[in-house]
């Protein structure tokens, strides 16, 4: 345990020490090596002959449009990275990297769920009915969970990522743009293959293996395997020889078959199935720090956090795809896509003390975080002897955590039939899509005690519904399909004109069930079970265990019994009684009780039914068993089902005494809607210039039930997004002096309909009575989505390379983006229900500057066994953005109830007395949204001995840039997820 609280201290030290010294250094010194490298061909040219051969730049190919063209033949911002270029610019098998080398592009891991936003189009809903804006495909087939996606970077032949909206081309969902993931196919060439291992910091240890059998001229097969694990990239605080989280441990394997019998009939099968594990991937709370005046990226290491317990991730992924195609004539052709994937993820989130995240220094006038630790604070003597609620270093044994499990089963069917002549090529067809998604999450606590009088005299109550309590959806399903074509027609030999259209539609079906449980029961229990109980504390200190390691949820669908006892809104036992809603109490009018009532579901039982397993510390369960005669188990939904009866004169009026009668509920949404795309192309010499004017759609989705304090119902639904892009570019190849280049640009407008944003919505009166103060532990948190905005998005957007002697180049892709939100109103979570006007400010997730620029070289040589060696630096730069609308601006209402903007210290956030006793009180710079700019650097470079051994290193992110890519902020939290520190290796491969 020391070695491993010295390593931690250790790791560290080291990195504030090695950001301190050498950012600064790397940033001043890249410039002038930039510059000094791009100048290099000249000096070459002084001393030397210009090479003889002529220089070229390779012809990318892509299938952007479902066919194969250039890449600087399609009317359209494009980028397309083959394996080598991703190993060149160190995005290794990190799908989240992909962002570091295509400007606009985000990807965030939020607890194992990806979020893409691309020029500032995407979603950040966890929820199974809302669709991801930025459609992601593997091998041209729709995936609509990112997070079935896994580790697929390996053997892969290209990635493809394509902006704008792409409906009539890439199917549903395609608003923002399609990523595709497009792996090596077999081959009828020799046996052949490769074997490449790898190893790195954080002990990373990496596997990828590659087969390919050519079983005859016509029958091929193609086999990889794939691994890669890694420790922590955090360390833990608390230095209590608890391991922090974001360990990794992903195994994945693919097969795959082409059958080409003759030059008509072609068939190709992938079969794959990937094991991702580990201990999570944790977001930070970042609340306290900001409010203390520091800006995460600021923070000596980012990555030391506050941990109890490390968390438990599991996700097991599999699918098989086909294609097959027949062309009947040189003019036609028929194709046929199907798949079937589905996933299970599981997730137990790291225990943390509430609001303590990163760790920040104190500072006059500011309480650094040691002094709102637990176990920091309570090593001081006088702290401990005073007995503030949070000097009990018990709480350091809690397991209080947050689990989530999903699993989701897809179906595809696309028949297109294509077409091309002398001057037209067109494509018409049908998309089927099914998907049946089942999931399941509460947090699990050592529960929440306290003296509850209210009830009946003499009783303590304990909760078990954190986050909204225990939420399941069962058999929820998508469903959709359409019709579509698109065409190209050639006026003339220079000049085109594009048309497509795709009618869309969906049906989703919500089947979820909701409960909240508290037990009641006599306080001497607790000295008959043997337990220690401090009730100086609030909320009560004992020695009740759950949630120790091995304990487990149930997965989705899993349970067995599904009818319990809903008491509704009623808390003191005379009423609960009355209306019997403890269903293993009856009460008579003789006052009689019974312990059964038909067709119910013993509550206890039900409680009990939830679980799989419990911990090898656990007693809960021991607890309920042994005193089941003597616990109420009160059970209550936030599902609303309003009852009305008849008051004494004759009127039909809501009962309020029972409104919350059903802890099921079933919502379907039908829709449908119309994507099309028109432009033009026209060539000029080896130039082109293009138009388009497209539109994308992101179908709509469901909420939970949701009632504000003041009744309000929101809204159960929302409606689908729409996008209107107008787009002019060129495609441009020039050569100037003797130096090959290619230069790109395009301008592009948005017109963003009914824009969804999610909120973390805090619902008030989820527990009516918590304890005496009926304040302590009584917030509930959902996400909730609604169509809250409009927004316009325009800009510029410029890549291209250029070549020069000795194998150097120079690549580069940079955008402008400036969005703005109108028509809005946005429920603003931070200060209760207050809905605010937001107009003006810039869509989350959206930087105006964002650039790429690489400089590489590549050169065959003779120097002894080395036959070539190459080498890359790309540097990839953001400027600031937020991870809200509200854009780190307060707001608030004057005397006459009129919004105002108020600096965003002026908010008041929930200063929940959870929190250690000693820490000061937050301001509203806990609120903060805003994510300032960064410039992330990669390297690497690599070596080829023979024709079959190659060598290599990288470094990602070398000067340690830190930057939050999601965000959940409301008046009780500020999680942030982050990107991943430096990280370097060596790789070692063998080709034969």
């Amino acid at each position: 345990m020391t070695s491993k609280m010295n390593h931690n201290k250790a790791t560290t030290q080291q990195r504030s020490a090695y950001k301190t010294a050498n950012r600064s250094v790397f940033k001043q010194a890249l410039l002038p090596l930039a510059i000094t490298a791009l100048s290099y061909p000249g000096l070459l040219h002084a001393q030397e002959q210009k090479a003889a051969n002529e220089r070229f730049i390779e012809e990318v190919l892509v299938t952007t449009e479902r066919r194969t063209q250039s890449l600087q033949d399609v009317a359209g911002t494009v980028q397309s990275f083959s394996s080598s270029d991703l190993d060149d610019l160190a995005i290794n098998s990190d799908f989240t990297n992909l962002q570091n080398i295509v400007p606009g592009l985000q990807i965030t891991n939020q607890e194992g769920k990806l979020e893409v936003y691309l020029r500032g189009i995407g979603s950040s809903d966890s929820d199974f009915s809302s669709d991801p804006s930025v459609a992601t495909h593997y091998n041209g087939v729709y995936l609509s969970r990112p997070r079935s996606i896994g580790p697929m970077f390996f053997d892969v032949e290209r990635v493809e990522v394509n902006k704008g909206p792409q409906g009539t081309l890439r199917g549903r969902n395609a608003t923002g743009g399609t990523i595709n993931i497009i792996s090596s196919k077999p081959k009828f060439d020799d046996v052949g293959g490769y074997v490449q291992i790898g190893s790195g910091n954080f002990h990373a240890r990496t596997m990828e293996g590659v087969l390919n059998v050519p079983l005859s001229d016509e029958f091929a097969m193609r086999a990889a395997v794939f691994s890669d694990s890694h420790d922590s990239y955090f360390t833990n605080a608390y230095g209590s020889g608890v391991e922090a989280p974001g360990a990794a441990d992903n195994s994945a394997a693919r097969l795959s078959f082409l059958w080409e019998p003759n030059d008509q009939f072609s068939a190709y099968v992938m079969a794959d199935k990937v094991k991702e594990q580990g201990s999570g991937y944790p977001g930070a709370f970042s609340g306290r720090a900001l409010s203390a005046g520091y800006d995460i990226e600021d923070l000596d290491d980012p990555f030391n956090q506050y941990f109890r317990s490390a968390g438990r991730m599991g996700n097991e992924i599999e699918g098989i795809a086909s294609t097959l195609s027949y062309d009947f004539s040189d003019a036609v052709t028929l194709e046929y896509n199907a798949s079937y994937r589905q996933y299970s993820f599981y997730n137990a989130n790291a225990s943390r003390e509430w609001q303590l995240g990163m760790v920040y220094d104190g500072a006059e006038g500011v309480v650094g975080s040691d002094a709102e630790s637990i176990y920091q604070a309570y090593q001081d003597e006088g702290y401990r002897n005073a007995g503030p609620a949070s000097a009990f270093p018990d709480r350091l044994n809690w397991n209080d955590t947050f689990y989530q499990s999903e699993k989701s089963s897809t179906r595809t069917h696309e028949l297109r039939l294509v077409g091309e002549t002398d001057r037209f090529i067109w494509a018409a067809g049908v998309f089927l899509f099914n998907e049946s998604f089942d999931y399941s999450s509460q947090e699990i606590g050592n529960g929440y005690f306290g003296y509850s009088d209210w009830f009946e005299p003499g009783t303590i109550s304990g909760f078990q519904d954190g986050l909204g309590g225990e939420n399941r959806g069962d058999n929820s399903s998508v469903e959709s399909k359409a019709f579509f074509s698109d065409g190209t027609f050639n006026i003339t030999d220079n000049t085109r004109i594009k048309a497509g259209v795709r009618f869309t539609q969906d049906k989703k079906t919500a089947n979820e069930s909701n409960v909240k449980y508290q037990f009641n029961f006599p306080a001497e229990l607790f000295e008959e079970f043997g337990l220690q109980v401090d009730d100086s504390t609030n909320p009560l200190t004992t020695d009740l265990v759950l949630g120790s390691n091995g304990f487990a949820l149930k997965g989705p669908n899993e349970r067995s019994l599904n009818n319990p006892s809903i008491c509704g809104e009623l808390w003191n036992r005379a009423d609960v009684d009355a209306a019997q809603c403890v269903n293993n109490r009856v009460v008579a009018a003789d006052g009689t009780v019974t312990d059964s009532v038909p067709n119910k579901d013993n509550n206890l039982d039900y409680f009990l039914d939830g679980i799989e397993s419990f911990g090898v510390r656990d007693n809960w369960d021991e607890f309920l068993l042994q005193n089941r005669d003597q616990i109420d188990v009160i059970i209550r939904s936030d599902f609303y089902n309003e009852q009305y009866i008849t008051d004494e004169s004759g009127n039909s009026v809501l009962d309020l005494d029972r409104s919350n009668l059903t802890h099921r509920l079933s919502n379907t949404v039908k829709e449908s809607y119309v994507d099309w795309r028109i432009g033009f192309e026209h060539d000029i010499g080896d130039n082109m210039i293009y138009g388009t004017l497209s539109t994308g759609t992101r179908s709509g989705g469901i909420n939970r039930p949701i009632k504000l304090s003041d009744g309000e119902q929101l809204a159960q639904t929302w409606d689908p997004e729409k996008l209107t892009v107008l787009e002019f570019g060129s495609k441009n190849t020039f050569d100037i002096m003797g130096n090959p280049i290619n230069l790109n640009a395009s301008l592009f407008y948005y017109d963003y309909k009914d824009k969804v944003l999610q909120s973390l919505v805090t619902v008030p009166n989820s527990r009516r009575n918590c304890g005496e103060t009926k304040t302590d532990q009584c917030t509930d948190s959902f996400v909730f989505s609604e169509n809250s905005t409009d927004a316009t998005i325009y800009g510029l957007e410029l890549d291209g390379n250029v070549l020069f002697d000795y194998g150097f180049e120079v690549t580069w892709n940079a955008s402008f983006i400036e969005s703005e939100l109108k028509n809005s109103s946005v429920l603003d979570t931070r200060g209760g229900d207050r809905v605010v006007n937001v107009d003006g400010n810039a869509l989350p997730n959206t930087s105006k500057i964002n650039a790429n620029l690489s400089l590489s070289q590549k050169r065959e040589v003779e120097w002894g066994s080395i036959d070539a060696y190459k080498w890359t630096i790309s540097l990839s730069h953001r400027s600031k953005y937020y991870l809200t609308p509200y854009n780190n601006k307060g707001y608030a209402e004057d005397a006459k109830g009129n919004q105002i903007s108020i600096p965003l210290k002026d908010m008041v956030p929930n200063n929940n007395p959870a929190l250690a006793d000693t820490g000061g009180q937050a301001n509203g710079l806990f609120f903060s949204d805003v994510v300032p700019s960064y410039t992330q650097v990669n390297m690497s470079a690599g070596i080829s001995v023979g024709e079959s051994i190659e060598i290599d290193a990288f470094v990602n992110n070398l000067t340690e840039e830190v930057y939050s890519g999601k965000g959940f902020i409301n008046n009780d939290v500020n999680i942030r997820f982050t990107n991943s520190p430096r990280i370097y290796g060596v790789r070692f491969k063998s080709s034969f």
